[in-house]
């Protein structure tokens, strides 16, 4: 998880909650929590988790359900299907749906 990869997400799936909380839940695939070394935990977990807490707390998720009661009560981590991959030497498809694959060379964790 980097900036590069937190930045965008979170106004993607409050669009999607506001305008199509009943649709599919939009898959988010990312590698495992990872420790490091410095000492901190990389997670894509906790991030999908809570990619609706600055809403909670603006009491923004409370007025749009108070607007509709339709939508998802839990907010936009409500739309989010976490798939997780343990990082590896060898060539992964992560996903798939149809005839688009995405896969990763190599996976190894980068951090400081």
């Amino acid at each position: 998880m980097h900036s590069d990869h937190v930045e965008g997400p979170p106004d993607t799936m409050q669009l999607r909650w506001h305008f199509n909380s009943g649709g599919p839940q939009v898959d988010l695939v990312c590698a495992e929590d990872t420790d490091a070394p410095a000492g901190h935990t990389m997670s894509c977990g906790n991030f999908s988790a809570t990619i609706g807490d600055p809403l909670i707390a603006a009491g923004e998720r409370a007025q749009r359900l108070a607007e509709n009661p339709n939508r998802l009560p839990g907010g936009p981590s409500d739309l989010i299907n976490l798939m997780t991959f343990a990082p590896t030497q060898e060539p992964v498809v992560v996903w798939q749906e149809g005839d688009v694959i995405v896969g990763r060379d190599l996976l190894s964790p980068r951090l400081p």
